[in-house]
């Protein structure tokens, strides 16, 4: 399959005003391929070189790790860089938390239907005790105060 030649694509559609589809059907290529090359074009994301595959005569090193230092992002104020590493940062604690196994989790799940009135004389008891509805619909089970 041949590689997109984002440039083409930009002086197609800025320069000659082409749509996106007239674009694709001169190129052969998806309207989608097009938008989302000319979009990336636009954003001064440019297309990486495939990587020519060489085999690597043994006894040389391995590549080292990439560097922790992040790639300088091109085009964003400096302003922003303080709250993007902010983001990040949390985004990646965030996966994380998400990763470990939740710390609660019941045996067994159970389901009860209850009356109008039922689902009143809870709302009265919670608020009696001044606790969360959930709580007490939970105290009233362990307390076996409901039959199922």
């Amino acid at each position: 399959m041949k590689p997109l030649n984002w440039s083409e694509i930009v002086r197609l559609r800025d320069e000659e005003g082409l749509t996106f589809e007239q674009i694709a059907e001169r190129l052969g290529k998806t309207k989608g391929a097009i938008y989302n090359a000319y979009r990336r074009a636009k954003a001064g994301k440019l297309p990486s070189k495939p990587k020519e595959k060489a085999d690597k005569p043994e006894g040389l090193p391995k590549e080292s790790k990439p560097s922790s230092k992040p790639a300088p992002i091109i085009g964003l104020p400096e302003s922003l860089l303080s709250d993007l590493e902010e983001i990040v940062s949390w985004w990646r604690k965030r996966k994380e938390e998400l990763s470990k196994p939740p710390v609660y989790s019941p045996k067994r799940r159970v389901t009860y239907i209850l009356s109008e009135d039922l689902i009143q004389r809870v709302r009265e008891y919670a608020q009696r005790k001044g606790i969360p509805l959930t709580e007490a619909v939970n105290e009233i089970i362990r307390k076996g105060l409901v039959d199922r």
